[in-house]
């Protein structure tokens, strides 16, 4: 039995399987039920339909109706029946309705055979598509269902290249491999410009071919030296409550803080700058930083943008903007600031003493005894007094706080008032000769 044989048994085979119904023999019978087919409607790709027959089996023993959607309601003239099925010789391209219920369409793939010749990249520069140039045909395969209208057979013509893809995970642009598929080649192809090399670009079709295991149709050009450029862009802030890694909201908060800003560019880039603007369409960009890691320490209050471009000299492409938003300063008055500080469990959030104020560049505090001696002093208001003196729990009792400070905004600050020390549980005792009862 030669493979010529094989190929139309498993052909008719797997058509009585997926219809039930239909089945199609003689002449060169290669079959394909596209996956476009439903339970109510399937479609047959023939090979050649050059003196192909259909056979529909009757269910009931009585005559079926065959007709094409032209001659609906009429039956097709040419059918034969021999008491058990029905026979159509010379079978066509188009749709067909059998007892008015089970409709299916006829492709003749002969008359749409793919064929390639040569393929071709254009030469024009676009930093967002490349076309390709065919010489060859695969049109569109057109089919209907019945009344509905046209509607194309997708050819699954592939096209294999290379791109790079972003990699969350390694933080890293990964070269990947990429077949996009074509229903068609009547308008040419486009396919979003690589960002890396390719040696070749290569055509492939149709699937029918690959489905009959036929010879197919390829074609390939190259090589293709990358044009387009891309970034990704990342925000980090130390000392934040949204410390995470961001890419435009939660960053900014009370002044100083850092944000480490990341550009990650693509092969092609070899122009690369961080951009600081104050207005969020960049009209007045007050810094640029051309490097892709970027730390800036935020000490004004205002809103600011920053954002990373990269270029080549013929494509560009700029990241999204990150938004950073520095609190005004503020620092409550005296009489406003907390004067408590408490020790053991019921000293619930009292057991530092802390200045609420935000936004600080240059913070002062300095702690006294009754005495006037020097207790503890700070520069950092997000430290605090633990109520310790070099090392040691200062006794109970009324201590006195003096402040300076300058605001992010400019603002100079001046406070004082005392600390009442209650229920201080530690060790205490005098550490130094005339500092009274510490």
């Amino acid at each position: 039995m030669n493979k010529r044989m094989i190929m139309l048994m498993a052909a008719v085979l797997a058509l009585l399987s997926a219809s039930g119904q239909v089945s199609f023999t003689g002449g060169d019978v290669d079959v394909f039920v596209a996956p476009e087919s439903t339970d109510e409607f399937t479609i047959f790709v023939i090979y050649d339909t050059q003196d192909v027959i259909m056979h529909y089996p009757s269910e009931t023993g009585e005559r079926p109706t065959v007709c094409s959607y032209e001659s609906y309601p009429n039956e097709i003239d040419g059918v034969k029946w021999n008491g058990f099925e029905a026979t159509l010789n010379q079978v066509k391209e188009g749709g067909y309705i059998i007892n008015d219920n089970y409709r299916f369409w006829v492709v003749n793939y002969a008359n749409h055979h793919m064929e390639l010749n040569d393929l071709f990249f254009s030469n024009e520069v676009s930093c967002d598509l490349l076309s390709f140039t065919i010489d060859g045909h695969a049109e569109a395969i057109i089919y209907k269902r019945f009344g509905g209208s046209p509607q194309v057979l997708d050819r699954g013509i592939e096209l294999s290249y290379k791109t790079l893809q972003w990699d969350s995970n390694t933080k890293s642009w990964e070269e990947q491999d990429v077949v996009e598929t074509f229903a068609s080649l009547d308008q040419g192809i486009q396919i979003s410009a690589p960002l890396c090399d390719n040696s070749a670009f290569v055509l492939t079709g149709d699937r029918f071919l690959k489905e009959w295991n036929l010879d197919l149709e390829s074609k390939e050009c190259g090589p293709y030296a990358a044009q387009a450029v891309s970034c990704i862009a990342t925000a980090v802030q130390d000392k934040s409550e949204n410390s995470e890694e961001s890419q435009s909201s939660g960053l900014g908060g009370s002044a100083p803080f850092n944000i480490v800003f990341t550009g990650y560019r693509t092969d092609a880039a070899n122009y690369y700058v961080w951009e600081m603007a104050t207005d969020e369409d960049f009209e007045n960009i007050i810094r640029q930083e051309y490097q892709d890691v970027f730390e800036y320490e935020f000490n004004e209050s205002g809103t600011f943008y920053f954002r990373y471009v990269v270029a080549n000299g013929t494509c560009e492409y700029t990241s999204e903007t990150f938004r950073v938003s520095v609190d005004p300063s503020d620092l409550p008055m005296s009489k406003l600031l907390p004067n408590v500080l408490s020790q053991g469990s019921d000293g619930g959030d009292k057991r530092v003493w802390k200045v609420p104020a935000k936004s600080m560049i240059e913070f002062h505090c300095w702690i006294y005894n009754r005495w006037g001696n020097l207790v503890y002093e700070f520069t950092d208001p997000d430290e605090g007094w633990d109520g310790t003196y070099k090392g040691q729990y200062v006794d109970t009792g009324v201590y006195f706080y003096v402040i300076t400070a300058t605001g992010s905004d400019g603002k100079k600050y001046e406070r004082h008032g005392d600390i009442n020390v209650l229920n201080y549980k530690g060790t205490r005792g005098t550490t130094e000769s005339g500092m009274g009862g510490l």
